[in-house]
């Protein structure tokens, strides 16, 4: 149960409930926790900001983009073993 109601998308829709999100990436920033809101729009916002591509959608013109949970000026973190 998620105590906290769902939002509206930039569209009017009603989100769903909240899901945790995992990032595993050599730019992600080690042990850091992002408290912005986003939404599954958000994944693809990411994946167009990175390529390059114009937003699909009003959702995810306006979604997060995760760009606090990356540091890509640093160098990548290595692999643990």
């Amino acid at each position: 149960y998620d105590h906290v109601p769902p939002g509206h998308n930039p569209d009017g829709t009603l989100q769903g409930i909240r899901t945790p999100m995992v990032i595993v990436s050599p730019y992600a920033k080690v042990a850091y926790t992002d408290k912005l809101p986003a939404s599954f729009a958000s994944i693809l916002r990411f994946s167009e900001e990175s390529l390059g591509l114009p937003a699909l959608g009003v959702n995810d013109a306006h979604a997060y983009d995760y760009a606090n949970s990356f540091n890509f000026a640093a160098p990548p973190t290595p692999p643990t073993s």
